[in-house]
């Protein structure tokens, strides 16, 4: 545990020194989390999404009143969490105050760092950022970088191709066509990632139909929420793992995208600790950018 460890306190407010917006009449303004750690603090806008940075969540006085209100009564409470149910606004209060309150813990207790208010935006961004996000950056360089070197001409030219703002999925389908029918070979240990990458893919494709966003470094790295992959790999188990029953989903089907280009080679566990050096390197990556 780091040392020195400061009392953090976190407490909505309605920001009344920015413009207002006047909604059905009534004036609004946006909510903001102050964030008190010691003698300092700092103060976080609250987004509708964390996808969308541009809209801010508004109130009005009397609405923040009751907010305030239920803020009393939940921060009173021995377990906070995030709350799921009532006024939209508050479920969001609540799930910034607790990404706060654990990634403190997180950087104070796992990492053995100090936590600072510094840079907190930007390491609130890293842990909003989707698993997937950091897989495609991981998995362009790799797969470029093995075809700049190979210096064979299919090789070089597909590496010319490579557009580094595109997902991974979109760069590969530049040479899959070359890779299926032989004309180019990868190293086993390259082949594996991209397998271990589609299957994250596919995982996302599947929790999207349900219309939720995709699954967030904080869930992995913060929550430590294994649980999300396993049991996609578990339940899916005689879908991905049997290559003919692969070839016989329908195009529509969330795996065909993905998975049947480069089916998985190995089992459960193989794919399971691959996705523990993810992590790592992730962790790695996080210390490194916000030391």
């Amino acid at each position: 545990m780091a040392k020195d460890r400061e009392n953090l306190t976190i407490i909505p407010i309605l920001n009344q020194a920015l413009k207002g917006k006047e909604v059905d009449g009534v004036l609004t303004y946006p909510i903001y989390l102050r964030v008190v750690l010691g003698q300092k603090n700092t103060h976080l806008p609250i987004y509708l999404s964390s996808r969308n940075k541009d809209v801010n969540t508004y109130a009005s006085e009397a609405e923040f009143q009751v907010f305030k209100a239920n803020w009393d009564k939940y921060s009173a409470s021995e377990s906070l969490g995030e709350v799921y149910v009532g006024d939209i606004r508050f479920q969001l209060i609540t799930k910034l105050a607790t990404v706060v309150s654990n990634l403190e813990k997180y950087e104070s207790v796992k990492l053995n760092q100090k936590f600072k208010l510094k840079g907190l935006r930007k390491r609130l961004d890293f842990m909003y950022t989707p698993l997937v996000s950091f897989v495609d950056q991981e998995m362009n360089e790799k797969v470029y970088q093995y075809l700049s070197n190979d210096k064979s001409g299919i090789s070089d030219f597909i590496a010319s191709l490579f557009d580094f703002s595109l997902p991974f999925e979109q760069n590969f389908d530049r040479l899959a066509w070359n890779y299926q029918e032989g004309d180019l070979t990868l190293p086993d240990t390259l082949t594996k990632e991209i397998e271990f990458s589609f299957l994250l893919k596919a995982m996302e494709y599947e929790s999207s139909l349900s219309f939720r966003e995709a699954y967030p470094a904080y869930d992995f790295l913060v929550l430590e929420k294994d649980i999300h992959l396993l049991d996609f790999l578990n339940y899916n188990s005689k879908t991905l793992f049997d290559k003919e029953q692969l070839l016989k989903l329908p195009l529509a089907h969330p795996f065909s995208r993905y998975v049947s280009l480069v089916p998985p080679s190995q089992d459960v566990p193989f794919y399971m600790e691959m996705y523990k050096k993810l992590l790592r390197r992730l962790e790695d990556k996080f210390k490194k950018e916000h030391a």
